[in-house]
């Protein structure tokens, strides 16, 4: 409902706004950005998508449809918690420069993972930081990921 009010948000004034914490509120925006509704302008601002304004999203869902919605809400739940984890790894580059899979994931199980309701293993990692590659939000060279520098 804030996003009725403006359309592009920090997490810090969102969360003030909210009074609710950054670390939950970036588990939500997440759903809403998995969900196409929310988009990452800069880091941690977010801006609400065009193209969905305005559109119903009402969505009657018959009994053959109930398991692909269950495995939609999963598919969705491990988007939002991989892009929580996303939040955790640009702040590692950040701070470290460059980093293996390994040292990432053993951060991540330390820090990121406690608390939540899943682990994510070395594979998914390895899967999800390979498409972050791919979409050119990190750099990989040398068996190490990197933050690309700013233009």
């Amino acid at each position: 409902m804030q996003y009725e009010k403006q359309e592009r948000w920090t997490i810090d004034e969102l969360s003030s706004a909210l009074q609710v914490p950054a670390t939950a509120l970036r588990r939500k925006i997440a759903f809403w950005q998995s969900q196409g509704l929310l988009k990452e302008e800069q880091t941690d601002t977010f801006l609400l998508v065009e193209e969905h304004k305005g559109r119903s999203h009402d969505i009657v869902i018959g009994e053959d449809e109930e398991a692909e919605s269950a495995m939609a809400s999963a598919h969705a739940q491990k988007e939002e918690e991989l892009q929580v984890f996303w939040t955790y790894i640009v702040g590692m580059l950040s701070n470290l420069e460059s980093l293996p899979l390994e040292r990432i994931h053993s951060v991540l199980r330390m820090f990121a993972m406690q608390g939540t309701s899943g682990e994510i293993t070395l594979e998914e990692l390895n899967h999800f930081l390979d498409k972050k590659v791919k979409d050119q939000c990190l750099l990989y060279s040398g068996g190490s990921y990197r933050l690309p520098k700013p233009s």
